[in-house]
C-alpha cells in the first residue's frame, strides 16, 4: 500500500515537472520539494528505495527529474547568489545559510575522503553554478587549491 501511494506521488510530481516544462520556478521548487519528500523518507527500506528507483526509471522519469532537480538546484543558487550581491559588506556572507548547506556539507566530506583530496592538490570543479559552494567548502576544509568551470554562462 505504502509503495502504491509513493508511484502515485512521483507521478503526480512528474507530471507537474513535465507540464511546465521547466519555466516555472515555482512549480519546479514545489515538485522538487515534493520529491524530496518522497525519496528521502527515512521510513522507506532499502528495498523500498530500490522499488522506487525500478519504478522511476520504468517509466522513464529520471531524466526529466534530474535536469527539474538541476533546476531547483540553480534557483537555489541564484537567489542566494542575488542575496549576497544585495549585501552592503562581503564579510556578511554566511554559507551555512544556504538552503542545502547542511547535506553539501555531508556530500562534501565524503568526497574528500574518497578522492582524498588534502592541501597540497589542486582540484577542478566542473559544472560549479552561480555560486560554487562546493568548490568553496573543499577549499575550507581541506586548504587544496580549487578551479571552477561553469558552462552556463548566465
Amino acid at each position: 500500500m505504502k509503495m502504491n501511494r509513493k508511484r502515485e506521488s512521483l507521478s503526480l510530481v512528474y507530471d507537474q515537472v513535465f507540464n511546465t516544462s521547466l519555466k516555472s520556478k515555482l512549480i519546479v521548487n514545489i515538485a522538487m520539494l515534493n520529491l524530496e519528500k518522497i525519496l528521502l523518507d527515512s521510513e522507506l527500506t532499502v528495498l523500498d528505495k530500490s522499488n522506487i528507483f525500478n519504478y522511476m526509471k520504468s517509466e522513464d522519469m529520471l531524466k526529466l527529474f534530474q535536469k527539474a532537480y538541476e533546476t531547483y538546484e540553480t534557483n537555489l543558487e541564484v537567489d542566494f547568489a542575488k542575496s549576497i550581491i544585495n549585501k552592503k559588506k562581503a564579510s556578511l556572507i554566511n554559507f551555512k545559510t544556504y538552503p542545502l548547506y547542511n547535506r553539501f556539507v555531508n556530500l562534501i566530506a565524503n568526497e574528500i575522503r574518497i578522492g582524498g583530496i588534502k592541501k597540497s592538490d589542486t582540484v577542478l570543479f566542473i559544472g560549479s553554478g552561480p555560486i560554487p559552494i562546493t568548490a568553496i567548502l573543499i577549499h575550507q576544509f581541506t586548504n587544496a587549491i580549487v578551479d571552477c568551470i561553469e558552462k552556463n554562462r548566465e
